[in-house]
């Protein structure tokens, strides 16, 4: 569904105070999508409590950006929840912001502030679909192009994050104001594996797409798992996956042997550079390593574990 001007939080609804001065320029290049750096923690605010912590973010953020850094206001043009649930109204339209860290970013590009960091984990699918609403709205409502960049494109930073800059890619493909969900995008296809996670499970496609399970504040969501490979391109498809005994992580492994360690899983290699016989077929993970089994009969052992044999020859492909 497309924005609408009366969706969007106006200054005055969040408290804003008067800039120090405006700049009105034609910002006519793609919106630059920027996060938070240090963690908020946005995943343990109740769903009622949303509109408020947002609010005070905003305020908080101005202050900074003014007391702090002795920029004239909030830096960006606008701002997104992580829940995908509000918009924030900062500089504005055609506004020059001072966000890109350049002077070319800042006189051609809107920028979005997602309200995420590092450690939060990956933001809900809802807030993918509201930054492309947001961008089309930019674009149809001022006088910018509808795709979307990362601050990474402007200067050497980590912002706007690896899961907000992997899904930019995926968010030029849509067109503006098209009806078709990012939500959609990102279903998981053909599972290949489910494993447990601390109070909930998950589950991982081909694709290499994580979604998690269980306790609708803990798991409910994509924010919740602890990140996958949704907007990689792979060698090969993800064949398996399990997490670790903790619950705080998992690994997946590839038909190619390519080893993929999230949360408090530790990489002890893989087989991602080795021409095999034969595809990996499944992951079996033990206290101090792991073994990959090919569709051979191949085993291999990574980490601690030992090594005491295979079943090449006594198995039928």
């Amino acid at each position: 569904m497309a924005l609408k001007a009366q969706d969007i939080i106006r200054r005055s609804q969040w408290g804003a105070a008067a800039p120090d001065h405006r700049s009105l320029i034609d910002l006519a290049g793609p919106s630059t999508v920027h996060w938070n750096g240090g963690g908020t923690k946005w995943a343990n605010i109740n769903t009622d409590a949303h509109l408020a912590w947002g609010m005070r973010r905003m305020r908080a953020v101005q202050g900074f950006h003014m007391n702090g850094k002795g920029w004239s206001d909030f830096a960006y043009s606008f701002a997104v929840d992580p829940w995908g649930d509000h918009v924030y109204e900062g500089r504005g339209l055609d506004v020059r912001p001072a966000s890109q860290g350049t002077t070319e970013g800042n006189e051609t590009s809107h920028s979005i502030y997602v309200m995420t960091g590092l450690g939060d984990g990956p933001v809900t699918t809802k807030c993918v679909g509201l930054i492309n609403d947001l961008a089309d709205y930019i674009a149809v409502e001022g006088t910018a192009d509808p795709m979307v960049v990362g601050h990474r494109d402007w200067k050497s930073t980590t912002c706007p994050g690896d899961f907000l800059y992997g899904m930019l890619d995926q968010l030029n493909e849509l067109d503006v104001n098209s009806n078709e969900p990012v939500a959609e995008a990102i279903h998981l296809q053909a599972p290949v594996a489910i494993f447990a996670l601390e109070g909930g499970y998950a589950m991982v496609d081909v694709n290499g797409r994580v979604e998690g399970r269980g306790d609708a504040d803990v798991y409910g969501d994509l924010r919740d798992v602890y990140g996958d490979l949704r907007w990689e391109t792979l060698n090969a498809p993800i064949v398996d996956g399990e997490g670790t005994s903790a619950g705080h992580g998992y690994y997946l492994v590839g038909a190619d042997g390519g080893v993929f360690a999230y949360g408090d899983a530790v990489y002890h290699g893989g087989l991602g550079d080795v021409v095999l016989n034969s595809p990996i077929v499944a992951l079996e993970v033990e206290e101090g390593g792991y073994f990959l089994v090919a569709a051979d009969g191949g085993v291999f052992a990574f980490g601690d574990l030992p090594f005491v044999g295979s079943f090449v020859g006594s198995v039928d492909e």
